[in-house]
């Protein structure tokens, strides 16, 4: 069974709230997935340290990857 919009968009906006302050999301939803990259402009730095609420927020941890700065999964 598929989740609806709805129910992915809440679950979504539960995580990030969990997560505490971030940096300017962008949030796409496609199938079953909720993707969530960084607006433009935003520094690694502040992107590193989302990453890691977000990361810690689900229990998870942060792989960094070489396809550039906003690549990162958890």
């Amino acid at each position: 069974m598929r989740p609806d919009l709805a129910d992915l968009l809440e679950t979504a906006a539960s995580l990030l709230d969990s997560a505490g302050p971030l940096e300017p999301l962008h949030v796409a939803v496609g199938g079953r997935d909720v993707r969530i990259t960084f607006a433009p402009g935003v520094p690694l730095a502040d992107q590193r340290a989302s990453v890691d609420r977000l990361a810690a927020a689900t229990g998870s941890t942060p792989t960094h990857s070489n396809l550039g700065a906003a690549a990162a999964t958890y």
